[in-house]
């Protein structure tokens, strides 16, 4: 291993690069500086829209997220927020871009997923099992002629 990196260094690594390297077309750096009202917390996040309850909290999951009533004690009960789990496992809840509440750092899992809902079948759709006639089981009469 010693000896196959101190060819790669002294031989192989010159020529590839004396026979690959191009000089770039633009002495301009490729990347730009990130602007100073750039919330990369918000934008670097695990992002989930919500409904907030009654009780005014959130829930996703198995998480209850509680949020403290806003100006002049008003509720955000119905309110479509949008939930944050930042990178470091804590979440922020925004509401029409605005932070209306923060909450403590949870295991960074995978993203959390919403339960199916039950819904009615529709009047007039019967519930048929489809099998595709090649994958249909064959009756023995049908097999032996």
């Amino acid at each position: 291993m010693e000896e196959a990196n101190r060819f790669l260094q002294s031989t192989s690594l010159r020529v590839f690069n004396r026979r690959f390297a191009v000089n770039p077309r633009e002495s301009q750096k490729a990347w730009r500086e990130v602007p100073e009202n750039l919330d990369l917390d918000r934008i670097i996040s695990f992002r989930y829209t919500a409904t907030v309850g009654n009780d005014n909290t959130v829930r996703l999951g198995g998480l209850l997220l509680d949020i403290a009533p806003g100006p002049q004690k008003r509720s955000y009960a119905k309110a479509k927020v949008e939930a944050r789990q930042l990178l470091n496992g804590s979440w922020r809840i925004y509401a029409k871009d605005q932070l209306i509440a923060k909450h403590s750092s949870t295991s960074l899992n995978e993203p959390i997923r919403a339960l199916p809902r039950k819904r009615a079948p529709l009047k007039g759709v019967q519930d048929y099992n489809w099998v595709y006639l090649a994958s249909a089981p064959q009756k023995e009469a049908n097999l032996n002629p």
